[in-house]
């Protein structure tokens, strides 16, 4: 993936086995969902500005890179807001 100056962004453990399930943009967040094609593991990746905490890792810093982190019940769908 890349963004609009073509850097590209590394999203840690994906590889050709993950398939990309959702991308979710807010204000100067983002998030995405990957799954495992044969398993449906999820691993959903946050990244952007976290001056308020809304990315939800447990701290404030802003992620410049992918955060990744799991949930224990399947993943529907992802919200940002602005």
């Amino acid at each position: 993936f890349s963004d609009k100056d073509t850097h590209k962004i590394q999203f840690p453990g994906v590889d050709e086995k993950m398939a990309l399930q959702q991308v979710v943009v807010g204000g100067f967040h983002n998030f995405a969902i990957f799954s495992s094609k044969s398993t449906k593991k999820q691993v959903v990746f946050c990244f952007g500005y976290n001056y308020f905490g809304q990315l939800g890792i447990g701290n404030k810093k802003d992620q410049l890179v992918p955060v990744p982190f799991t949930f224990d019940e399947p993943i529907k769908q992802i919200c940002c807001g602005r």
